[in-house]
């Protein structure tokens, strides 16, 4: 076998595993634009990060989830909320700007993830910001 023929059985094979990979990641989680990665919840909002942060609180006050918790990093990229649930599970939430009106949104529910809360919860945070 040539070694043409060698790099393009390579290359098309590994095309094929990254497409099944990555399509049984987005029909396992069954939710369009979020993706579920080391147990948490990732996402994109359509919305700045000074929209996206009390939006967030208000809706983890609704779920009631303890806020106690927000920072924004030194260059202002970067804002971290953390919290608790009343069965004492800690809740991480990362906004990152990824442009002017687009933040993206990481949530961790407990040390193994809730996949059912977290996605609850984004849920209650795009309603918040429909309703601005």
């Amino acid at each position: 076998m040539g070694k043409n023929k060698l790099v393009k059985l390579f290359f098309i094979n590994g095309l094929l595993a990254s497409t099944l990979l990555f399509n049984g990641c987005l029909i396992a989680l069954g939710v369009v634009g979020t993706v579920w990665y080391l147990s948490s919840l990732h996402g994109t909002l359509y919305y700045p990060v000074n929209k996206v942060e009390p939006a967030t609180k208000e809706a983890m006050g609704e779920l009631h989830i303890a806020s106690y918790s927000s920072k924004f990093s030194g260059t202002g990229e970067e804002c971290k909320i953390t919290g608790k649930t009343t069965t004492g599970d800690e809740v991480n939430i990362t906004l990152t700007i990824k442009g002017v009106n687009e933040t993206g949104i990481s949530i961790k529910i407990g040390r193994f993830g809730d996949k059912e809360l977290s996605k609850l919860l984004l849920k209650a945070i795009k309603k918040k910001l429909e309703k601005t």
